[in-house]
């Protein structure tokens, strides 16, 4: 019986620690740590072209894409609009085995990314082969035609500046991966909008004190010369894919502007 209320006791202190302890903890790290952070220097180009656009890494955006007519349209509208030289930016769309008209939609926007002379490749499959055949085959293509590379899914839109706030974070020669402040455009219950603020202030701690632990998969950037190819069968792959970095030494962290 003892043992049993010993067992009882630990598991509620555990439960505790983990739900409530270690996030004040980790945010009163946090605060310190920022307290010792270098003066931000980033400054958006806001559509003007300059000099220092020479400089700007060459990024790949990759979109897996199944059955998703009814986001492209907007996801597409939101990619024209991003705010980065047009001759250092692709856009790849991975269409795995769709059975509904998302090629049709993606292939009305073709003439609009010519007339922005934005580079766009549709790589079709007929045949469903997974998320993960699409992510590896797509990275592997253009992972020595790119700096970095940017996994996003099509029902997340994109703040405009956000490929500049990736290029200036990926200068730091510590840090592999990148993502962004994730929001959700409405909340449900308020137990889902409490659920998602707890996750987005752990995010920003782990951040600051050293790195993110499994940036969600809805956007984020990866150094291109640092990707690797994971098992076709991995289930949680925008986690494992940014923790392989991790595990090589290299920092994921967010961004709140993007």
């Amino acid at each position: 019986m003892d043992w049993l209320l010993f067992g009882a006791i630990l598991s509620i202190n555990l439960f505790i620690y983990h739900h409530w302890a270690y996030p004040k903890i980790l945010q009163l790290y946090a605060n310190c740590k920022v307290k010792e952070k270098k003066n931000d220097t980033f400054k958006s180009r806001k559509y003007v072209s300059n000099d220092v656009d020479d400089g700007l890494p060459i990024i790949t955006i990759v979109m897996p894409v199944y059955n998703e007519a009814k986001y492209l349209g907007d996801k597409l509208t939101n990619l024209l609009m991003l705010d980065y030289p047009v001759d250092k930016l692709n856009v790849v769309l991975g269409f795995d085995g769709c059975s509904d008209n998302s090629v049709e939609v993606a292939e009305q926007y073709l003439a609009q990314f010519e007339l922005h002379s934005m580079h766009i490749e549709l790589d079709v499959n007929k045949e469903n082969h997974g998320k993960v055949h699409v992510i590896n085959k797509l990275l592997r293509r253009y992972k020595e035609k790119s700096d970095i590379l940017v996994l996003s899914d099509v029902s997340a839109l994109i703040s405009i500046d956000a490929m500049q706030i990736f290029a200036y974070r990926m200068s730091e020669d510590d840090i592999g991966i990148v993502t962004g402040d994730y929001q959700l455009y409405e909340d449900g219950s308020k137990g889902e909008a409490h659920y998602w603020k707890y996750q987005r202030n752990i995010r920003k701690a782990e951040s600051v004190t050293g790195s993110i632990i499994g940036p969600p998969g809805a956007l984020y950037a990866i150094k291109a010369a640092l990707f690797e190819e994971i098992p076709f069968d991995t289930i949680n792959d925008d986690f494992v894919f940014p923790m392989l970095l991790v595990s090589r030494g290299y920092r994921a962290v967010l961004d709140e502007r993007i």
